[in-house]
């Protein structure tokens, strides 16, 4: 066969190829319109299922947002979530506010390499460590390797050379935090702490106001892990128990920063952000299972949902 050939044989396939597809377009819209709606027949029931297994009252809101946006669009898309204040920008803010301090003269660098807000900032990012340190401590047992521990033990040492590290900042702007830890040694009140229990001594323990923005963060962060609630069943118990230790720890951090900006709320001048994050009781977690025992409707819903990477909750 000749290239002149070879082409128009090329073309011909071609050609039958198309043409089939287009003399079949009335069967097989036929075929795939049966299967959408077949289809949406699924979805509407698999979705009614699941409202009746929550409560009505998150139902009945959510209807009523996506009916608004859907008859105005300029009114906010309930599919997309809010923005909300992450850790990176209160960095950036504090960040800006030391610039226009610095500007007018009213900043007092002690360091060359961070000023007061980073100081905070730092602070809080080493509680956060020293809990994830906590919660690795309880992972770990007699079934764990030697390497296992020797990796806990480095992470450990380097979370404590850190905490000395920052401390060398801490006690330039705070230098009544030093004179604290020299009143508790010279009384004999100095006790050794485990790393996970250092205390960091940090604004908010010596009645000052700087970090709350970053607590209003903690507070979101934390508020926003009790959304992904929690179900009773699944094939693997210690999974189980390893997502409920996330889940203890969680609630521990929303209350521990609860108390933290209620010491703080005289600074903030406003008392409305106690109603975005109430106080968190015992009867507050539960997973959708229990929602639906308690109000007896819909369809039993297993495994569990939890976000992993930010240890499990609302």
């Amino acid at each position: 066969m000749g290239p002149g050939s070879h082409r128009d044989t090329l073309d011909d396939n071609f050609g039958d190829h198309n043409w089939a597809k287009i003399t079949n377009f009335a069967p097989t819209f036929k075929d795939r319109g049966k299967e959408a709606i077949e289809m949406r027949k699924q979805q509407v029931g698999r979705f009614l299922d699941y409202s009746a297994s929550l409560s009505a009252t998150p139902v009945n809101t959510w209807t009523e947002e996506v009916q608004a946006w859907e008859e105005d669009d300029s009114k906010p898309n309930p599919f997309i979530d809010p923005s909300v204040i992450t850790e990176h920008s209160i960095r950036f803010e504090l960040a800006k506010e030391d610039t226009n301090a610095v500007k007018q003269g009213e900043a007092i660098l002690l360091h060359k390499d961070s000023s007061p807000s980073l100081m905070v900032f730092q602070g809080i990012q080493v509680e956060k460590m020293q809990r994830d340190w906590k919660i690795k401590l309880k992972e770990l047992g007699d079934h764990s390797t030697d390497l296992a521990w020797a990796n806990f033990e480095e992470a450990g040492h380097a979370l404590l050379r850190r905490i000395d590290a920052w401390k060398l900042t801490q006690h330039l702007y705070l230098p009544q935090v030093a004179a604290i830890w020299k009143v508790d040694e010279e009384d004999g009140n100095q006790v050794e702490y485990g790393v996970e229990d250092i205390l960091l001594l940090l604004p908010l323990a010596l009645a000052a106001t700087p970090g709350i923005d970053l607590h209003f963060f903690q507070l979101w962060n934390s508020k926003k892990k009790y959304s992904q609630s929690q179900g009773q069943n699944t094939h693997s118990h210690a999974f189980i128990n390893s997502v409920q230790q996330k889940i203890d720890e969680a609630i521990k951090m929303y209350r521990y920063i609860h108390q933290c900006m209620q010491k703080l709320g005289g600074a903030l001048g406003t008392s409305l952000w106690e109603a975005e994050f109430p106080v968190l009781q015992d009867e507050d977690v539960w997973g959708l299972s229990d929602d639906m025992e308690a109000h007896g409707g819909g369809q039993g819903i297993q495994g569990i949902d939890v976000d992993m990477d930010n240890s499990g909750c609302w």
